[in-house]
């Protein structure tokens, strides 16, 4: 993930278990990763 033209992005596995089995829909997983990704180590949030 790159926050601009000038990061040479990166990326992160995310596991996400559900009680149902189902996958979820993309818009849960943008609104995990929202508050997952700024809250890893040596990865401010812009």
């Amino acid at each position: 993930m790159a926050f601009d033209r000038k990061d040479g992005g990166g990326y992160y596995d995310i596991t996400v278990w559900s009680r149902s089995g189902a996958f979820p829909d993309d818009g849960a997983l943008l609104n995990i990763a929202v508050e997952v990704l700024p809250t890893i180590p040596d990865r401010t949030a812009r």
